[in-house]
């Protein structure tokens, strides 16, 4: 029969090992996630920061909750153990199958959002399309319709100088004529 204390022992080195799996498959999740989306060094900075702050999180939970906020060297070992034995016999085979999987489902949602966008691009062209189709009919409708608006203007502005030009004058001076005008 084991003492109750060896037992509470052998627990809390059990849940660090625990602990450090834990920790080793989230990090190999982490790690297939880059590199199946690429990461500019900013967003690894702050994976890496969130993921260390997550750790220490559960190991201060641990050390409080189970050794009553004494750290034992051997639970930090149990951490280091348990990351090395996710490592070294799921860690490797995981981080395959989570690439291999997040591969796959980022082509199908490729696949899938390139579907949905298809009519919507359809449709961009054909405005497009009925655009120019629109602009080219509107400049052979509208050019003759500015050289006349044009030709009209220039005889209203000189119909109008004349009607309210009153008399020229010579200058005395330059010898030019000069107008004076009512308004």
């Amino acid at each position: 029969m084991i003492s109750p204390m060896i037992w509470a022992e052998l627990q809390f080195l059990y849940h660090s090992i625990l602990l450090g799996m834990g920790m080793g498959f989230l990090y190999d999740s982490m790690d297939s996630i880059r590199k199946v989306f690429s990461h500019t060094s900013f967003w690894v900075n702050a994976e890496d920061a969130s993921f260390w702050s997550i750790f220490c999180y559960y190991f201060f939970i641990l050390q409080f909750g189970e050794n009553n906020g004494s750290i034992r060297w051997f639970s930090i070992a149990g951490v280091c153990i348990g990351w090395i034995l996710f490592r070294n016999t799921l860690g490797k085979l995981w981080e395959k199958i989570a690439s291999f999987l997040l591969e796959k489902g980022k082509n199908l949602c490729c696949k899938i959002l390139r579907f949905l966008w298809k009519p919507v691009k359809i449709a961009v062209q054909k405005i497009k399309q009925g655009g120019r189709n629109t602009r080219s009919r509107i400049r052979t409708m509208v050019v003759p319709w500015k050289c006349r608006l044009t030709i009209w203007w220039k005889l209203f502005r000189i119909r109008l100088r004349k009607a309210f030009v009153v008399e020229k004058k010579k200058d005395k001076i330059y010898g030019k004529e000069k107008e004076k005008k009512i308004f």
